[in-house]
């Protein structure tokens, strides 16, 4: 009877551990699941979003970074310094053309292109041919970048001759052209003379300054003259003494 009571008991005690071991399986074989349902449940990231940079990233996009647009800066001015109405000519010192406009202290100008050829047949125009252009126009939007640079915009440009046009006159052939030096500009510099020559930082301008004219009381390494700078075509015109 002992023995019997010792059997079962012993089978009491294996079934209990097997069912522990059963209940301590299916909490492990849940967590899974659960770990699933928590990452089911967790909010989306913003579309469009992006990770912080780290500090790195952002001083690269900085160096990166293009230069501002002129547009944005300076101080808006009603009219240019106290030098103004001022002559300016652009020529390339090369031929017999140049461009010659007066521009106004309130940014407006009038102007004229001109070009000899004493070429073609003498005998149907002795007096050669001449291509003329004669333009009015006006820049807005005066600004004042520091104390020697200034910036406009052209705004109107109207020429008085239809490019291409035709006549004779006293032996000459005049042709009608395009107001050289302003055509396919926007945004145009205004240097005064006190302005450093670093300014001159392409070959044209360097070509086109007309040092020679600057008085010797002119120190080195100062433009000398007013610079009125075509940005988008590097075309420049200068004032002559």
């Amino acid at each position: 009877m002992k023995h019997r009571n010792t059997i079962r008991l012993s089978t009491l005690l294996a079934a209990l551990v097997l069912c522990l071991g059963l209940l301590a399986g299916c909490g492990s074989a849940s967590q899974p699941d659960d770990a699933a349902e928590e990452t089911s449940q967790a909010p989306a990231a913003p579309e469009g979003g992006a990770p912080e940079s780290n500090e790195s990233d952002r001083q690269a996009d900085a160096d990166d970074a293009p230069a501002g647009d002129s547009s944005a800066d300076g101080t808006p001015i009603s009219a240019l310094p106290e030098d103004f109405p001022m002559e300016l000519t652009f020529s390339s010192g090369a031929g017999a053309w140049r461009t010659v406009l007066t521009l106004q202290p309130d940014g407006s100008f009038t102007g004229q292109y001109t070009d000899w050829d004493a070429g073609g047949d003498p005998s149907q125009y002795p007096e050669g041919i001449y291509y003329i252009c004669t333009f009015s126009g006006t820049f807005k939007d005066l600004r004042q970048l520091d104390e020697t640079t200034y910036v406009m915009t052209l705004d109107t440009l109207t020429a008085q001759e239809t490019e291409g046009e035709k006549w004779t006159e006293d032996g000459i052939l005049y042709i009608g052209s395009a107001p050289y030096g302003l055509e396919g500009g926007s945004e145009f510099f205004l240097y005064a003379p006190e302005s450093s020559t670093d300014v001159l930082t392409t070959d044209a301008l360097r070509v086109e300054w007309p040092e020679w004219n600057l008085p010797e009381t002119v120190p080195e390494g100062q433009l000398g003259c007013w610079l009125l700078y075509n940005q988008e075509m590097d075309q420049a015109f200068f004032s002559y003494y």
